[in-house]
This record gives C-alpha cells, structure tokens and sequence, in this order.
C-alpha cells in the first residue's frame, strides 16, 4: 500500500508542476456534445436507442444538416437523456438509463455521412456540461495541442483565404516547420476517426517541403498509380480510403484550407491518481485526443468540468501519431472498467 501511495502522490507532484492555478469560474455552465461514432439502426426492434424523441425530416433544411443535430441535442439536454443520436438524417433519438449498453448493439457502421446516420446507421452522441471557455476553442473549431483550427472550403485565391480567416478571428494557416505539418497531420486522422470529415476528401497543409508523419504518394506510386492530382507549389492531404490519407504535391485550389487562431487555455491546478494497469473505462468516453505524454492528458481532463477519469495509451499502437488520450465523464466507482493492453485509466482527484 505504501507503494501505492507514493506512486500516487509522485503522479500528482507531476502533474501540479505543469497544471498550475486553476481557476474554477470560466463562464456560464453549458451543454456540450461529443461524437462517440457511427452505428448500425436497421429500424427493427430492439433499436440500438429506443426512444424516438422528434422526427425533423419533413421539415428539415437539407443543406443544414447540423441544424438537425443541435436540436436533438437541446431537446435531448431537455429530457435528462445522456446519450441521444440521429437516424434516417433526421429522426432524433435518445437512450435509456441502459444506452451504454445498447448503442453498439448491431456494430460499427459506415452508414453515417456529414454527422448523421442514413438509413441503416445512427450517429451517436455523448451530452455533457463544461464551461463555455474550458476547451479554449470556438464552436466550430477544433482543438490542438495549443491551437484552434477551423476547416473551410477554399476560396479562389490565398488573399481572400486570409481575409475570411480575419473575420473568424484567426489567420490562414500553412505548415512550414515538422511540428506544424505533425499537428495538421494528427487533426486530419482524428477528425477522420470521429466522421467529422464528412465529404472532405483533400486538405492543404503547406508550401514547401513536407517534413510530417503521413506516408508520400510517390513512395507507393507502383501501387497507386499516377497522383490524382495536378502537381503545385503546395502540399497537400490527399483521403484514398478508411482512414488512408498521403502526401502530394498540389495547387492551392485543390482541397480545403485551415485558419487558425491560439488556444485560449488557462493555468491549471489538479492531480490524478493511476486506477487500473492495462484497462480502460468504457462506454463512457466523450472526447479523445491524440498526445504527446500523460501530461498533456491530464491537462484535456482538467480543462472539462465532467471530466472524471481519462484512459492513457502509454504504449501507442501508431506512435508516429502519438498516444491516445481519452476522456471519461463518469466517476469510477460507478465505471464499467475491462481490461485492455497498453493502456492506463487515470482518476481525477
């Protein structure tokens, strides 16, 4: 026991020299979602979530498919459900107190598309309050290491890029350095990881010479064939497949662009005990990342209010990428924890 506990306390010695002063008053609670991913609905019973909430379909703008998504989720928030997902593109619905249990029922799928489940697959969601402010990024923006980025379809020419970049409050972003092409990369699998590329199949990354993580057209240039696209002065990501993307040379129409703006985070205060070797919680997780260490785990645990445990990968299985960092939103003594190599479950003290 005595082990133990001085393994416990040198944890949070750690963790207390980076993650200093927290401050708890942030902004006003509100409801946040997450993505926990896409599933199999064939409409038969018993459905993966069994309570159908609204059916938006014959009223819904088909070409503001997020729209459906906010309004089940406030009206899930509403009804006290934790769990809700969209079926079909627009019917909404919402799981009992035994959802984590029955979500996944029929498997992953494929049959989700721009946020939403077609007709044989449901997209669910997690609910969950945070500050306003903890994850230091806008609505619409994605979270990095220390740095919000929003994907935009281009426009014709980088000036133009840079001003509507300006109006969002950030400015156009294109790698130059192998920590900016390594971060570019990470969001790109991540965001293809949680369905959140919907129909983005190339993204602009630099100018110059490439220094990231993912492979090079060229490299594999027997077995791909000839690159799809026109070769440019600019780098681009280039999807050939389920979480396939390579490198090529490209001009700077051919694929979506970043802006990007700094990461508005606090100084942070807190410790975290290890709970379990080689196991995880599950069915409770409401927001991943990958990451460099353990610290900077903790530091996306400590920065969400209904964050209560996080599994940490210490042994990635893809360590160019990084580790995996997941957050959990429920207390341990109430955990469904199983067993799973390489990684550790972290509990917030």
């Amino acid at each position: 026991m005595a082990l133990v506990f001085l393994q416990v306390m040198a944890i949070i010695a750690m963790l207390n020299i980076t993650l200093l002063q927290f401050s708890t008053v942030l902004g006003l609670l509100s409801m946040q979602y997450a993505e926990i991913g896409c599933y199999g609905d064939s409409g038969e019973s018993p459905r993966p979530l069994s309570e159908l909430l609204h059916n938006y379909r014959e009223n819904m703008t088909w070409n503001d498919i997020n729209d459906v998504i906010k309004k089940c989720a406030s009206l899930a928030h509403a009804r006290g459900y934790k769990l809700f997902g969209v079926h079909n593109y627009g019917e909404c619905r919402a799981g009992a107190d035994n959802a984590d249990q029955t979500y996944a029922r029929n498997g992953v799928s494929v049959s989700c598309l721009r946020g939403v489940g077609r007709a044989d697959g449901v997209l669910v969601y997690r609910l969950y309050e945070t500050h306003e402010k903890d994850e230091g990024c806008k609505s619409g923006w994605h979270s990095t290491t220390s740095r919000c980025i929003y994907l935009m379809p281009n426009a014709t020419y980088p000036g133009s890029t840079a001003e509507r970049c300006r109006l969002l409050g950030g400015t156009f972003f294109l790698a130059t350095s192998s920590e900016d092409f390594t971060m570019a990369d990470r969001l790109i699998r991540t965001l293809d990881e949680k369905y959140r590329l919907n129909s983005t199949k190339v993204i602009v990354l630099g100018k110059g010479a490439y220094k990231g993580i993912l492979p090079l057209w060229e490299t594999y240039n027997s077995t791909l064939g000839p690159p799809p696209l026109s070769s440019g002065d600019y780098v681009c990501a280039l999807n050939h497949g389920a979480l396939t993307w390579y490198v090529l040379a490209c001009n700077y129409q051919d694929g979506s662009v970043m802006c990007q703006r700094e990461r508005d985070l606090p100084l942070l205060n807190g410790g975290f005990a290890k709970a379990k070797h080689d196991a995880v919680v599950e069915g409770s997780v409401f927001a991943w990342y990958f990451v460099d260490d353990v610290m900077r785990c903790a530091r996306e645990c400590l920065l969400v209010k209904g964050c209560h445990s996080f599994n940490y990968e210490y042994n990635p299985s893809n360590a160019a990428f990084g580790a995996k960092c997941e957050l959990n939103d429920v207390k341990l003594p109430k955990a469904v924890m199983k067993p799973r190599d390489s990684y550790n479950i972290y509990e917030r003290l």
